[in-house]
């Protein structure tokens, strides 16, 4: 049974709505005023909250700032009852964050039908949520052992040499080369953790609203710069600098530094990892009003539609037909961080004629 919660100072108005929706099944508790509000529903976390506006002392929209503030009822539908519903009141409360507005005075079926869309809302969010959970799951389990196993059979592998031939003169070009065979795995298990960590804490940042907003405070003066950089730090390592070309236009954006070089170092990596050495990889950034477009591409492997349509941490495509380093992470994190930072995530691949990523970053 669903948990509703009335908030409304006009005891008449509370009490007819609490018998309209316990009359339909519903499980309902009220409070009579914002302050008694916002404390139920931290303690009871509501499924919906109907809420008044113009309230003595806590309004509503302060109760719903309040309560978009908590991770615990961050995401709790909300819809407003008010008498204000002019243009400029709607607007006001959905910038704040409000699901829904149902105008005073409403009808029976008006605020039925709003609740009733809500709820469907929640529930159809939390299915999506339960759905991508259990693909995360297997996702994890069909790549993640695979990709730890790999590197750390190349380490042991190794190890195992040295020990065997401890008591021979080994020559010094074989000892190097099983030196870089160890210090290439122990990079891309390095690699595979920092990435888990960092996406983690992406999701974690995502839930938490008063540190989703604090990420867009930050300001990177010159973003070309550390593009190029991140750029030339990922081609080095895959040994392909002669195949990156760079084309870079210049201005400040709202992003933090670090998150801008983990951005553009995992799409330049996926275009390394998924093209032929010899064949070009395209970095080039460009102004367009008031948005900071950042494109790579690449004439590699190129991905199916389906497959485009399904980016998410640990998985990985076409896996039976070519081998691969990675656990899908890399295109997950880029995402992640252009939603945090308010801009737009495209991607147009072709199988056989390669890939082209394009992220869309606010300037201001």
């Amino acid at each position: 049974m669903s948990l509703i919660l009335v908030v409304e100072d006009e005891e008449h108005i509370r009490n007819n709505i609490c018998e309209i929706l316990t009359y339909e099944n519903y499980h309902v508790i009220q409070a009579s005023n914002g302050v008694q509000g916002v404390k139920m529903a931290q303690e009871y976390k509501p499924d919906l909250i109907l809420c008044d506006v113009l309230m003595p002392g806590l309004t509503g929209w302060d109760v719903l700032l309040e309560l978009r503030s908590n991770a615990d009822t961050a995401d709790v539908q909300f819809v407003f009852l008010t008498a204000l519903a002019d243009r400029a009141s709607t607007r006001k409360g959905m910038s704040h964050g409000a699901d829904d507005y149902v105008p005073k005075p409403f009808t029976h079926k008006e605020l039925l039908d709003s609740v009733s869309t809500r709820l469907k809302r929640r529930e159809e969010s939390n299915i999506r949520q339960t759905d991508k959970l259990d693909q995360l799951r297997r996702n994890i389990i069909y790549a993640l052992p695979h990709e730890l196993r790999s590197p750390l059979t190349g380490i042991l592998s190794c190890a195992e040499f040295l020990l065997l031939d401890h008591d021979t003169d080994l020559e010094l070009d074989r000892v190097q080369n099983v030196a870089r065979i160890i210090e290439r795995s122990g990079k891309r298990l390095q690699r595979l953790i920092e990435n888990y960590l960092y996406f983690a804490q992406l999701e974690m940042i995502a839930s938490d609203y008063p540190r989703r907003e604090g990420f867009k405070t930050h300001l990177v003066s010159n973003p070309g710069g550390v593009i190029y950089e991140a750029s030339k730090e990922r081609a080095q390592t895959h040994q392909r600098i002669n195949d990156l070309q760079m084309d870079l236009q210049n201005t400040a954006i709202a992003i933090q530094d670090e998150n801008l070089q983990k951005l553009v170092s995992e799409l330049v990596d996926n275009a390394c990892k998924f093209s032929q050495p010899g064949t070009p990889i395209l970095v080039e950034t460009r102004i367009n009003g008031t948005v900071f477009a950042v494109r790579v591409v690449d004439q590699g492997r190129g991905m199916e539609h389906e497959e485009v349509q399904n980016i998410d941490p640990f998985a990985q495509f076409q896996r039976t037909l070519f081998e691969q380093q990675g656990v899908g992470l890399g295109l997950a994190i880029v995402r992640r961080l252009t939603d945090l930072y308010g801009g737009q995530f495209s991607v147009v691949s072709q199988p056989g004629q390669g890939t082209d990523v394009m992220v869309m970053l606010p300037i201001n």
